[in-house]
């Protein structure tokens, strides 16, 4: 599960291997953040928007070329293009807030993503993504 006081201060880990991996103190904003991720070429990154709530909605189709689906509990067989993908997400100052497998939106969790990718190896998988912290304001003083 995702720990608030890992949101708080940037920190979160890879839900397959467990590293831990530090993200901005502030968000990118939201049409930046798509040009960089797009820029990125990864290749299980279909498409990447915003939305009118200027969160980021990502489509993704995972490689699974590993058969051995044991591996997969390990963090050994997982697609890395994944890791890769949810460590520039951190990095740019968003986390994944729902995640629809086919079977419509639920709360992201480390463990439930992990089990997902594991266990039902989704060929399509639709992320929204949150700003972990809000959008600064300048006010001008008289």
């Amino acid at each position: 599960m995702l720990e608030l006081s890992d949101l708080l201060s940037g920190v979160t880990r890879d839900p397959f291997t467990g590293e831990l991996y530090e993200g901005l103190i502030y968000t990118v904003d939201a049409e930046k953040a798509v040009g960089i991720l797009a820029k990125k070429g990864l290749s299980i990154l279909k498409d990447v928007t915003t939305n009118s709530s200027d969160e980021i909605v990502l489509w993704l189709e995972p490689k699974y070329s590993n058969p051995d689906i044991a591996k997969y509990a390990t963090g050994s067989g997982h697609d890395l293009e994944l890791s890769t993908l949810l460590q520039y997400i951190n990095n740019l100052g968003y986390f994944p807030a729902l995640v629809d497998y086919g079977r419509g939106y639920k709360p992201y969790t480390p463990s439930s993503f992990r089990d997902a990718i594991r266990d039902d190896q989704p060929s399509k998988i639709k992320m929204i993504l949150g700003a972990k912290y809000d959008k600064e304001t300048y006010h001008q003083v008289p």
